[in-house]
């Protein structure tokens, strides 16, 4: 159960709110484009009821709900951009987990970050990739991004606008010089994020996305993504603590 306190968004095929009651995503089939949310089974999305729902068809990703409370949701409306999660009748899993699969072509999913003016923020999510170029959480602005991976790249210029952020791969502290030491964190690995002390306080990251920044597109499997907003003055260190050991049981 997450820690709901400061909690901005928190998007997961588990059940990571206790007190949520609402589904976890919304699908829409290939065969006739018909949409239909799917919900929990204990505590974990109800994969039969969306199995029966697609059959032997596709299924993609048109809603991420989020569990947080705040109902500020992952969306995307423009169907070739909408992230894959049945592929002819078959879940898409990562590790054996329910898995989001990005195509690195135009798939995004859009949602709010509020917080406009906060200048600590903490970015958790759980991916595996061997993409050789990718951003996962950027804006629909130019230069307001979180870091880049990019194989074989010299650039310093590890993020945009992100502040000075410390990260953390797999629990491991990591000091990156260039995009080609952010790639090699994550090349084939399941990987769990923890950015810490990110400044979001660009009100671009009101329209923040997962994926779609230009030619840093994701190519991948998302498991969860969740942010906080460390501004107010609840128990922050137990907020991190929780949210980074959420999304490592995944890993």
């Amino acid at each position: 159960n997450v820690m709901t306190d400061n909690v901005a968004n928190i998007f997961s095929f588990r059940r990571l709110n206790g007190n949520y009651t609402g589904n976890c995503i919304k699908v829409r089939r290939s065969s006739d484009n018909t949409e239909q949310d799917v919900g929990f089974s204990n505590n974990y999305l109800d994969t039969a009821s969306m199995k029966t729902f697609v059959g032997n068809n596709n299924a993609f990703v048109t809603t991420w709900y989020d569990q947080s409370g705040n109902t500020r949701n992952a969306t995307q409306a423009t169907q070739a951009n909408q992230p894959t999660i049945m592929t002819a009748g078959v879940i898409n899993r990562q590790n054996g987990f329910v898995a989001l699969n990005f195509d690195n072509t135009n798939d995004n999913l859009g949602f709010a970050f509020p917080y406009v003016g906060a200048t600590s923020c903490d970015v958790f999510y759980v991916i595996y990739t061997t993409d050789a170029s990718w951003i996962l959480h950027n804006t629909t602005s130019a230069g307001v991004y979180g870091y880049v991976a990019q194989s074989g790249s010299t650039s310093t210029t590890l993020y945009g606008t992100y502040g000075t952020p410390s990260l953390f791969v797999n629990g491991a502290s990591k000091s990156p010089t260039t995009r080609n030491d952010v790639y090699g964190y994550y090349n084939s690995i399941l990987s769990l994020t923890s950015v810490i002390n990110c400044d979001m306080s660009n009100s671009n990251f009101n329209t923040s996305r997962i994926s779609g920044y230009t030619s840093f597109l994701f190519n991948g499997n998302l498991l969860e993504f969740i942010t906080y907003d460390k501004s107010s003055s609840v128990d922050i260190v137990t907020g991190k603590q929780i949210g980074r050991a959420s999304c490592r049981e995944r890993v």
